[in-house]
């Protein structure tokens, strides 16, 4: 009988077959190979049977279909609060695909620091038809951080990728508000997971993962629907994790930049 693996890898997956089977082949020349992956499939018209059957000698592969549609984001939810019984769990992008060294890296970094809640990396920026090519990070360096450390870093545009990361499942929190931050969701998520914890996270160099570019796809059609509330609110929320660790002066000089920053460059304005 196999041992419960260290990593639960979810997908949430709609359309994109061609994709997936990119992330797939990615995940199948980990040389990390001690997870299990989960597709979610929020009620896929284009159906996953074959891509899995295809990997199966390779990966230990289920699909879940969601009882009805979800959408992008709370699909995104969905799978990094699946129940597993794991120590680790990534909720993978299905657009974008690992360097093969990536895994091994991350839960090192978990295995040995046990005051590490998440591992993320940056990315190299991809076409959505970009061919899967086979390579390794080529560096062991990565920096540690806590809650204010983040924020600060996130708001000198620090290039932390949410679809990289790999979460220690004790350390994950109940927050998302998507309502009061829309996509920034993310960003507000990790900064809790941080602050309540009391914790720290891990970046990772050698931008571990490939990452679609959605902005020179022409296809995608997703309207913008952030709003300068959505700004403001995350603003006042790093303001909170910024203030125990740097000087008021420094917090406004930040604040006041990104809020500038935020109206030159938000098309949907608030009310």
């Amino acid at each position: 009988m196999r041992n419960t693996p260290k990593l639960t890898i979810t997908i949430p997956a709609y359309k994109g077959r061609v994709e997936l089977a990119r992330a797939l082949t990615a995940l199948s020349n980990q040389t990390f190979q001690d997870f299990t992956i989960v597709i979610l499939n929020d009620r896929s018209p284009e159906p996953y049977t074959d891509i899995i059957t295809t990997f199966s000698d390779q990966l230990t592969i289920q699909e879940a279909t969601n009882p009805k549609n979800l959408g992008a984001m709370e699909n995104i939810w969905q799978s990094i609060q699946f129940q597993c019984n794991t120590p680790y769990i990534m909720s993978h992008h299905q657009d974008d695909f690992l360097k093969s060294d990536y895994l091994e890296r991350a839960i090192a970094l978990l295995e040995n620091y046990q005051r590490i809640s998440f591992v993320l990396t940056g990315p190299e920026w991809v076409a959505r038809d970009q061919k899967y090519t086979k390579a390794a990070t080529g560096s062991n360096k990565y920096d540690i951080f806590i809650a204010g450390e983040f924020a600060y870093n996130v708001l000198h545009f620090a290039p932390y990728m949410f679809g990289s990361v790999v979460y220690r499942r004790s350390a994950l929190v109940d927050s998302w508000e998507y309502e009061t931050y829309n996509t920034y969701c993310d960003r507000f998520f990790l900064g809790s997971m941080l602050e309540k914890n009391k914790s720290t996270g891990a970046y990772l160099y050698g931008n571990g993962i490939y990452e679609c570019d959605h902005t020179k796809d022409e296809s995608d059609n997703r309207s913008p629907t952030l709003t300068e509330d959505n700004a403001i609110a995350l603003l006042a929320f790093y303001k909170n994790l910024l203030t125990p660790q740097y000087q008021k002066h420094v917090v406004q000089k930040i604040i006041t930049n990104n809020i500038l920053y935020y109206f030159s460059n938000f098309p949907i304005r608030s009310s």
